[in-house]
This record gives structure tokens, sequence and C-alpha cells, in this order.
């Protein structure tokens, strides 16, 4: 049974530190419930002390104020410190996810996603999807709880006047539910804008060689300036919509006061109410609006957290063109017999590409596939790693078809040296362990003597401890190229896939890399994807994909022996009308 693809979801991370986030609310509570007591403060400082001039009471007012005062001030510390707790923990589990679910959707969405966009989502969607189960939530059900002991305290005191002076709050409820719309219309352009400017920025920065070389620096500059302009216009924009949302339960607080002391006022004129109640129940309005404010601002806060929710589910939603069986068996040993058993696949349902190919590999065989550019050899390589799944026919791995097993541990025995070679910002020794994790630096530098690593970095470097640069940007192409072939040698495969992996080297270069290249495929099975009949050695059979999409086999002699016209012919590598969207 295949695993279902889960949707994004929020409880069962909030579940998970629920006695973080218990603990955060139950001290909002304590905190507010503490600033309930200042309004009677106040009270007993004017009736008691400054009305009926009881000064044995001044010391012991005053007493209580800094006690309050102070456990407030210590509640704040250990809340400041369990929230930035559950918040960072939160987030880093969000980011977990999210991440994890990216690694399962397919290398074709990858191809088409706008980098900057995804960075954005990592970033600023997670962040307040966490700060509103983390924050507002809590805070939301403090300011609930705040507005309804105040309120009962409020009634208690003059519940007339106090009905009066919290009038105005309605209206705040209506406008902010009036500005919904525009608020999440708003965010939803704000986050794809930063999407924009992000790609913008992250295009610039990774082609600067185009850039430079074309001359293209100031129209980027201009580029990231309209985009630029574009955020402000709609960040003013949402300024000024939540500012009128969020600001007018604030004013109401104003009126609502205005209105306490102007009617309270005229009653302790004439000796109705006394002034150090008068006092009280101000302050009592004024701490009902407080987090009548507040709910406001949560309502304004979940519009906000709705369309970044939304942002992140749509990347949940996205079904991966693999869908792996959580519980397929263990592959078990792998020998390295390949075999493709009629298989059709079509990226595009209406433009042939690969139809009814079939080939077996032997273990231990090394065998060359050519075809003309687009002609599917980037899929086959691609459906042997389970990258795509056929939709008919089936790949098997030992006789094992790949949809049977766990793919992700068989892949463990299997790896590629190809023409693009992706190094991390790391040292020379980090990008070589990254074939197998967990292997010694013994066992790192035995690889690396092997494919020449060692010797062709520069004298002034620091070893395999040189920095390589962001992908690999201080290294050349060849030395790019033998530290992929230190992974690989790392990796100790049984299927090795070598794709186009001296194509761009010079003659020199080339030539070193293939050494190393023929230690590494000893004693492998061997599949090389290139253009270049010349460079093929050792090579028993040649697959030829045709421009139809079906596949024949020759031997490695008849290709040696043909012509170079022919051999042109064969490969695509002349210019040949039209060509599919998959190229080598």
């Amino acid at each position: 049974m295949r695993s279902a693809a889960r949707p994004f979801a929020l409880g069962p991370h909030l579940v998970r530190r629920r006695a973080a986030l218990a603990s955060v609310a139950l001290l909002l509570v304590l905190n507010a419930g503490l600033g309930l007591l200042n309004p009677w403060l106040v009270q007993a400082l004017v009736d008691e002390v400054l009305v009926a001039r009881k000064p044995d009471l001044l010391w012991t007012i005053a007493a209580a104020f800094l006690g309050v005062a102070a456990v407030r001030f210590v509640i704040s510390l250990a809340q400041g410190q369990l929230y930035t707790a559950l918040s960072s923990r939160v987030l880093l589990d969000l980011r977990r996810e999210f991440l994890a679910r990216l690694q399962k959707l397919s290398l074709r969405f990858f191809a088409g996603a706008r980098y900057g966009e995804l960075v954005v989502r990592f970033n600023r969607d997670l962040a307040q999807v966490q700060e509103f189960a983390t924050a507002s939530i809590p805070a939301f059900a403090t300011s609930a709880l705040t507005v309804v002991g105040v309120g009962v305290l409020g009634l208690a005191y003059d519940w007339k006047l106090f009905l009066i002076a919290a009038s105005p709050f309605p209206v705040a409820l209506l406008v902010a539910r009036l500005y919904r719309g525009r608020i999440e219309g708003l965010t939803k352009t704000l986050r794809t804008q930063s999407g924009e400017l992000a790609t913008t920025v992250n295009e610039t920065l990774v082609g600067q060689r185009a850039v430079r070389s074309f001359g293209r620096e100031r129209r980027e500059l201009a580029k990231l300036v309209q985009r630029g302009h574009a955020l402000i216009r709609t960040s003013l924009r949402f300024q000024w919509t939540n500012t009128w949302a969020s600001g007018l339960p604030r004013f109401c607080t104003v009126i609502s006061t205005v209105i306490v002391y102007t009617l309270g006022g005229r009653r302790v004129i004439r000796g109705e109410m006394a002034l150090g109640e008068l006092i009280a129940l101000s302050m009592w309005v004024g701490l009902v609006f407080a987090p009548l404010a507040g709910l406001v601002d949560f309502y304004l806060e979940l519009v906000q957290t709705r369309v970044s929710l939304g942002r992140v589910r749509e990347l949940f939603e996205a079904r991966p063109d693999v869908d792996e069986d959580e519980h397929a068996p263990l592959p078990g040993p792998v020998r390295g017999a390949i075999a493709f058993e009629g298989v059709r696949f079509r990226h595009v349902e209406d433009v042939p590409l690969l139809e009814g190919v079939t080939f077996r590999i032997e273990p231990g065989e090394t065998v060359a596939l050519v075809g003309p550019s687009g002609a599917g050899k980037s899929t086959i390589v691609d459906l042997l790693f389970r990258f795509l799944d056929p939709q008919s026919g089936r790949v098997t791995i030992d006789g094992r078809d790949l949809r049977t097993v766990r793919t992700s541990v068989l892949r463990r025995e299997m790896a590629v040296v190809s023409q693009d070679v992706f190094l991390f910002h790391d040292t020379v020794r980090e990008n070589v362990r990254y074939g197998r994790a967990g292997a010694s630096d013994a066992e790192v530098e035995a690889a690396a003597r092997a494919s020449g690593v060692d010797t062709m970095l520069p004298k002034e470097a620091r070893g395999l401890d040189t920095i390589v640069g962001e992908r690999g940007a201080q290294l050349s192409a060849g030395q790019r190229q033998r530290i992929a072939i230190a992974r690989a040698l790392l990796r100790d495969p049984k299927i090795l896939v070598l794709d186009e992996a001296t194509s761009a080297l010079d003659s020199r270069s080339d030539e070193d890399v293939r050494r190393a290249l023929g230690e590494l495929m000893r004693g492998r099975t061997t599949l090389i994807v290139t253009h270049h009949l010349d460079r093929l050695t050792d090579v028993k059979r040649v697959l030829r994909l045709q421009s139809d999409g079906t596949i024949d086999t020759e031997s490695g002699d008849f290709f040696h022996d043909s012509p170079a016209l022919d051999r042109a012919t064969i490969t695509g590598t002349r210019e040949s009308g039209k060509k599919s969207p998959d190229s080598v």
C-alpha cells in the first residue's frame, strides 16, 4: 500500500509542544490578571489616602504597587524565555517538514520552480504560521479572558456608564471585518512580489559570469529597482489598510475615556460618585479596550496567516512523480543487473519520447547509451534512479521492479558522475564525503588519491581543507569532475552512470579524468551516456536511442569502425530539426 500524501497540518506541531504552549498561555493570563489589581490600588490611593487622608495606608499601597510590578516583571522574564524557545522550535519543526516535503517532489517540479518564491515561503510564510500559533493564539486566549474579567468588574462598578463607554467598539469590529478581503489580497500580492524580488537577487548572483559577459549589470539593477518599487507600493497600501483596521480600536479607547470622564466627572461633581471610583472605572475601560484591540489584531493576523497557510499547503498538495511505498521490502544485496522491459514514457502525452524501450545490462558490464539530443537519454537515467516511473513497462535491478522495493535504500548502491557537478560551499574533504555519510577521513583521503583530487589542487591551497566556493566556483571543470569521481569511489556503488562526464573538458583534463574514470568503472555495472563515440573505450555494446523512442543495440566495434559522418548521424551531433523537451 502506497503512502498517501499527508497534507500540511499545524496541529501535530502544537500538540508536541503542548506543555510549553500551555505554560506560555498560563503566564500570559497571570500577568494580565495581576494587571487588573492596579485600578483597585489606584482607587484606594485616591479615596482612602488622598481624599480620606489616611496616611497609614500610603506605605501599604506603595508596597502593593511595587510587589505587583516585581511579580509581573519576573513572570515576563519567564514568559519571554519560554516563548522564544517554543517559537524557535516550532518554526524549526515547520521548516524541517517543509524541506522534507520539497525533497519528495519530482525533479521536474524544481526545473520549473522559482527558487526565490520557495525561499519566501520557507522563511516568511512559515514564520507567519509559527507566530500565529505560538503568539497570537495564546494572546487571543489572554485577551478574551481579560475582556470577560474586566467586563464583569466594570459592570459591577457602574454598568450603565461602562456600557456607554464600550459602545464604540462594535464599530471597530465592523471596520476590521470590512477590510478583511483587502488585507488578504494585499498579503498575497506582498508574498508574490517578495518572491519575485528574491528570485531576481538569486539569479543575478548565481549568473554573475553571464551578467558581466553580456554587460547586463545595469539591466539587472534596473530590474531589482523596478520590482523593489512595486513591493514598496504594495507595502504602503498594506500598511495604510492595516493601520485603519487595527488603529480604530485604539482610537475608540480615547473616545471611551472621554465619555467616562465627561459623564463620570459630572457625577463626581454632583457627589454621586467618588473620585477614586471614576479613575478606577476609566482604568477598567482602558484595560478592556487593550485586549479588545488585541482581538482585532488577532483577527487581522488570522487573515494573513490564512494566506501563508494556503501558500504552504500548495506545495504539500503537489503530488510527486514517484510515490514510494514506505512499507516496501529492502532490496537486498545488489549484483547490478539492469533491465528495461517495454518501457514507455512521455513528459507530454502528445509528444512521443520512450516507446517500448527494452534492453538489459549484465552485472559488471560497461554499455554506452547514445542518441540524438532530446531522444530521452536523460529520461532513461531518471527512470533508472527512479526519479520517474514508467507509464507502462517496468525497470528492474537484479530482476526486482523498482516500484516494489525501497528505492531510497537501493540508491545507496548507485552513483552518477555528470557533466554538471554540484558542489557545496564547503571544503573539498566534505564535498567528497558527501558520497557516503559517516566515511572516515582515511576513507575520504583514499578516494581523493585514487581520483587525483589531492594532486590537482593549487599549491597555495590547503589541500582537502580548501574551500571550493559557491557551487565549486573556485575550481576548474576538471577539478570539479575529479571531486565527483572521488564521491563515487567513496560510495563504492554496484551501478555507475557516467552522464557526459568529460564533454566539457579540454584534452589534457579529459585524459586525466578518463584515467580516474577507468579506475572507478572497474568491476561495476556502468552506463555511459555520451555524444562522443571516439572517447568510448572498453565498451562491448552501444545502445542507440532513436528519435522515434525505440532503441537498437550494436557492438562497440561497429561504432569505432563507422565513418565520422555516420557516427554524427547516429548520435545526433549534427543539426537535426525540432527537439523534444528532454535533452542531454
